[in-house]
């Protein structure tokens, strides 16, 4: 009897469905550069830096 293959992406994929919320927001052509911009210059990754503009505006 075969052993089972373990799959690295569905445990990934099913890790991340059990720990993290996903939001999936379109913007115009262009907006990502500008957002990854402003990110970089304050040393942060895109979702860093957008979860600190939610949190400041609380």
């Amino acid at each position: 009897m075969a052993k089972a293959k373990f799959d690295q992406q569905a445990y990934k994929d099913a890790y991340n469905k059990a720990k993290y919320d996903q939001i999936i927001i379109r913007l115009p052509a262009g907006s990502k550069d500008k957002i990854k911009e402003k990110a970089a210059a304050k040393g942060m990754s895109v979702t860093a830096y957008i979860w600190q503009l939610i949190q400041s505006d609380e």
